[in-house]
């Protein structure tokens, strides 16, 4: 049974106590500070190795006695209470400012006395990496990288991590300008990228800038001068428009697009675009986390070749904006139409892979989903289009995918007009038990974002 709410702010109470260190630098952290040094934490520990199998668990004695208040509510947590404490934790951090780092420094130091285990063989905990060890193995939380989910992945693709701008800004449909704007700079290393939009005002000499799709502005009325860069606040921070000569037409607007999104996994399997207008659009997406818009005409995101063993599986995080059209395309293989999932004939989702899988009609929603296709070349085949299924059967064919395209299947030269947060690609079948809690936490794209 999870942890009640007076469970969880009396640990976190507790916590905050025994973290209050003895300088003026640091005193006695708020429960702010408390998210900002564990958001920093996180951040720093994904990835870290485990410790020695007594050393964790010494050190997770010590850490329940820190999280044990003199409250009723909660005294000398069980591990299953602890390890809930930092799941409702991890979700109160996601997205905290970072520290200072003479606080951060200070608390390292101050969370590795609290976590000696007081033994010999086990002496103090001395380094940050082992800190990092410790937290990164002990509690199941989920860093925002779903690459951490899937270790034998073949390629992790999402449009908030790895992303890299086009620097010409792709003009709307219908823009009779003659003006174009050129994208520069760049965000801090680990900054999230952000959908950056203008649009011209007044008599089409001044203009508005937006991170959310066209709503609110976080720049009113900027004069656009060619040559002159307009700096981006915010969260573009680091990023410069640069408006070029021609006519400017009030209402004209332009939207920065992505260039290329690079694989979360250490196979260095990144997708990319050719120059021009096969790059696909940035947009708001959910969560902050951005999307990436392909237009169904010609956008595109496409890997290298590499081959995909049989059997193997596709998850994909999106939407098609109009799933009643035919020939949709979500994702397919490098240079065919197998490991294809597609809108066939429109209001419906099918899959191929040298030969028709299972498949979901009707379908009509233009909701984010979680997708899910295996491709085993036998009647186990399923597809699952967030809380659809079909299958197991029937067998989708035994064509071997090569490499990854999304928004384009080669095959028969078909694009989709979706929008895409994520693609995984994975040896094998997998549960999606562990995804689509991650996918629907503060940590993934908001509680109840994802149809699952």
């Amino acid at each position: 049974m999870p942890i009640s709410t007076q469970q969880y702010q009396t640990m976190r109470q507790s916590l905050a106590v025994r973290l209050a260190a003895n300088d003026p630098r640091a005193p006695n952290p708020s429960y702010a500070t408390l998210l900002n040094l564990f958001n920093q934490l996180a951040t720093d520990a994904a990835g870290a190795p485990a410790l020695a199998a007594d050393r964790m668990a010494a050190m997770t004695g010590r850490f329940r006695q820190a999280l044990s208040g003199t409250n009723a509510a909660i005294v000398n947590p069980n591990d299953a209470q602890v390890s809930d404490f930092m799941g409702a934790l991890s979700i109160d951090y996601a997205g905290a400012a970072a520290p200072s780092s003479v606080q951060y420094l200070i608390f390292l130091r101050t969370l590795a006395e609290l976590l000696s285990p007081g033994q010999a063989k086990l002496a103090n905990p001395t380094t940050p990496r082992e800190l990092f060890g410790y937290f990164a193995n002990s509690f199941n939380i989920f860093s925002g990288n779903f690459a951490s989910l899937f270790p034998t992945a073949l390629q992790v693709i999402q449009s908030d991590r790895g992303l890299q701008y086009a620097g010409p800004l792709t003009p709307a449909a219908g823009n009779t300008s003659t003006a174009t704007f050129t994208l520069v700079g760049g965000l801090p290393v680990g900054a999230p990228p952000v959908a950056i939009m203008v649009r011209l005002t007044g008599t089409g000499t001044t203009a508005d800038l937006f991170y959310d799709g066209g709503t609110t502005p976080v720049l009113s009325g900027v004069a656009v001068v060619a040559g002159t860069p307009i700096n981006l606040p915010g969260a573009g921070s680091g990023l410069f428009v640069s408006p070029n000569a021609g006519t400017q037409v009030a209402g004209d607007s332009w939207r920065a697009a992505c260039a290329s999104l690079a694989d979360q996994t250490a196979n260095g399997r990144n997708v990319s675009a050719a120059p021009g207008s096969t790059r696909p659009i940035i947009s708001p997406g959910l969560n902050g986390k951005v999307g990436i818009l392909f237009d169904g005409v010609d956008d595109e995101l496409v890997s290298a070749s590499y081959p995909r063993a049989t059997p193997s599986s596709v998850i994909v995080i999106g939407r098609w904006v109009n799933p009643v059209l035919a020939q949709q395309i979500m994702v397919s293989a490098r240079a065919t139409s197998n490991g294809l999932i597609y809108t066939n004939t429109g209001s419906r989702v099918d899959t191929f892979n040298g030969a028709f899988g299972p498949s979901i009609l009707p379908f009509t929603s233009t909701a984010f989903q979680r997708i899910y296709a295996t491709f085993t070349a036998s009647a186990a085949d399923v597809l699952r289009v967030g809380a659809l299924s079909a299958g197991p059967g029937p067998s989708t064919g035994n064509g071997v995918p090569d490499g990854l395209s999304i928004g384009h299947d080669f095959g028969v030269s078909q694009f989709g007009n979706v929008e895409v947060l994520c693609v995984i690609v994975l040896p094998g079948t997998t549960s999606l038990v562990a995804l689509d809690a991650a996918l629907n936490s503060a940590a993934g794209y908001g509680v109840g974002a994802i149809a699952v």
